[in-house]
């Protein structure tokens, strides 16, 4: 989903805030899951971040907001939980000029497990992502569900998947078509001969 964000007041505004709030949920362990942030550190406009998944998503009131989980203010981890949490991201862009737009990206999603959900994310190049998980004994094998940003001035922290290999044969596969062609060289030698 692509958001802009456009003043047309009239007047230059500054501190423009947005937030966004994910409650995540996740069967079969709903109200009892595991939460996920990256790249909280690196996301120039982000400040604000916690695992409060019922955060008012006023950004005036958000970016005060002390999370629900202790360790989840402004920082990335991992699998945090199980509770009844989510994912709260509040953003400044600055000052916007009269006519002027900020544009950025969200994504949602889900994959059948952790490593979908990462390849998932590969596709997209996040600067900041949230993942969802049940609190099941295996999550990782668990369906994964993804909240992640794009354009809000980060470091991409799942890079794109690398190029498919070019055609290049291989050196063993090359020494027996070499081999081979050898062996039709000689027979054809003897042929003449």
């Amino acid at each position: 989903m692509t958001v802009t964000l456009t003043n047309g007041t009239g007047a230059d505004l500054s501190n423009v805030r947005y937030a966004r709030v994910m409650d995540w949920d996740v069967p079969p362990t709903e109200f009892d899951e595991l939460v996920t942030h990256v790249g909280t550190g690196t996301t120039s406009t982000l400040i604000r971040s916690t695992d409060d998944g019922f955060a008012n998503a006023n950004p005036e009131t958000a970016r005060l907001n002390t999370g629900i989980m202790s360790g989840t203010i402004n920082t990335d981890f991992s699998a945090k939980g199980p509770a009844d949490h989510g994912s709260l991201f509040v953003f400044d862009f600055g000052t916007l000029l009269v006519g002027e737009s900020y544009t950025f990206d969200i994504f949602y999603g889900a994959g059948a497990n952790l490593a979908d959900a990462l390849s998932l994310l590969s596709l997209v190049s996040p600067e900041l992502y949230s993942l969802g998980q049940s609190s099941g004994s295996t999550s990782d094998t668990y369906p994964t569900f993804v909240f992640a940003f794009s354009g809000v001035g980060g470091d991409v922290v799942v890079p794109p998947p690398p190029p498919p290999p070019t055609g290049v044969p291989e050196p063993a596969a090359l020494a027996l078509f070499g081999l081979g062609l050898a062996g039709l060289g000689l027979m054809r030698r003897r042929k003449t001969a």
